[in-house]
């Protein structure tokens, strides 16, 4: 297969381009992967604070149920 020599410049700019866009996707891959990671991360710790504050809420609630049926109690 003879080539001219603007064809096998031709070819060679194809080939470097695919090489960067290939670098380009590796790259971006990578960084969306670390980024997952970190937005696991993330995820979890809000997921851990919503439980807490429900958890709280719970508490506060059962002892202001606690207080009223006391002072129904005391009543009669």
């Amino acid at each position: 297969m003879d080539l001219t020599k603007e064809q096998r410049e031709k070819v060679s700019m194809g080939v470097q381009a695919l090489i960067i866009l290939l670098a380009l996707v590796l790259t971006v891959k990578e960084d969306a992967k670390g980024r997952s990671a970190h937005l696991k991360k993330m995820l979890e710790k809000e997921a851990k604070r919503a439980g807490k504050l429900e958890k709280q809420k719970y508490k506060i609630e059962k002892a202001g149920l606690t207080k009223k049926y006391k002072a129904v109690k005391k009543k009669k």
